[in-house]
């Protein structure tokens, strides 16, 4: 069955999206608090997608077990979202944190929305837009100045932190854009799993299973982080994400998704007692300003023109 486009689109879609932003700018929190990362980045990153793929995989056997199914020939395409997509994405963001400030890093890799709408105007899948390009302009400059509130760019970043800080930007609107092209053929929660299922996999390669097994047990707090960032930081919210996307543009949702440093900065404030700078309110009012500018000029033009999804999971 396939969605019919109407006025709740307009505003649902936003909504989902900046719903998986909040919950994704909750993950530096739950880092934080419960010291996981302080040896190694990579062992919750590797945890929360093969907890996630397990988490997802019970879940579908017991609600819908025909969502875990791909047609033989798909089965490279959902190779690469997963490797590329998920899995290149997490490492090369990871990597950008260890060299640069994590406000940086997020900054760079929210470039992915000015990565898909180029690629979406080479394509001519989507027609040149000053209201969308001046959204994306607010929404980048709100970015930057929420991260320069919170301690500037943490001195001279690495040049291979900044590589890998674009390549993060590149994977996550790749991700986006490859992910649009399957809803066509497959539901959310498909794309969730393979997703993650092929990220694991990669994982592997870096990290062998008993080095996981070891940190979960021998680590305080690893087994209860690594459970609630697969639940509330990678799963729910993709899925919101993905939902969005159903009726957005990949630039348009990447552009509503530049809210996760606001709700990064908000929570950490109200939860770790972190500084608040005037300079982040007023890039978190910027964002907004960004939002509202989209939800006005772009957002229920694409819920009517966006072709609708085979499948509505």
């Amino acid at each position: 069955m396939s969605e019919i486009p109407s006025s709740r689109s307009t505003l649902y879609a936003p909504l989902y999206v900046i719903t998986a932003a909040v919950l994704w700018g909750t993950t530096g929190v739950a880092v934080k608090l419960s010291n996981v990362a302080d040896t190694s980045p990579l062992m919750p990153a590797a945890a929360r997608n093969l907890l996630a793929t397990t988490l997802i995989g019970v879940y579908l056997l017991l609600i819908d077990r025909r969502a875990l199914c791909i047609k033989p020939k798909d089965i490279c395409s959902m190779a690469l979202l997963g490797v590329v997509g998920v899995g290149l994405c997490q490492l090369s963001y990871i990597f950008t944190v260890t060299q640069a400030y994590v406000g940086v890093a997020v900054l760079l890799q929210s470039l992915a929305p000015t990565f898909a709408y180029a690629w979406a105007l080479i394509k001519h899948s989507e027609k040149f837009s000053k209201q969308k390009l001046s959204a994306l302009a607010l929404a980048l400059g709100g970015g930057a100045t929420v991260v320069l509130g919170q301690g500037g760019w943490g001195g001279a970043i690495s040049p291979t932190g900044l590589v890998s800080g674009v390549i993060s930007g590149l994977c996550w609107a790749f991700y986006s854009i490859y992910a649009k092209s399957l809803m066509h053929a497959y539901s959310s929660w498909t794309l969730l799993f393979w997703g993650n299922a092929f990220a694991s996999l990669a994982w592997l390669f870096i990290l062998p299973p008993q080095s996981l097994i070891g940190w979960c047990i021998t680590k305080p707090n690893a087994l209860v982080a690594s459970l609630y960032l697969a639940v509330a930081c990678t799963a729910i919210p993709s899925w919101f994400y993905l939902k969005g996307m159903r009726t957005l543009t990949p630039s348009t949702a990447g552009i509503i998704g530049a809210f996760e440093p606001v709700a990064a900065t908000l929570l950490a404030y109200l939860v770790l007692h972190e500084t608040l700078a005037l300079t982040q309110i007023i890039g978190g009012f910027v964002i907004i300003v960004a939002l509202i500018l989209l939800q006005c000029t772009t957002v229920r033009r694409e819920a009517i023109t966006e072709p609708s999804a085979v499948i509505t999971a």
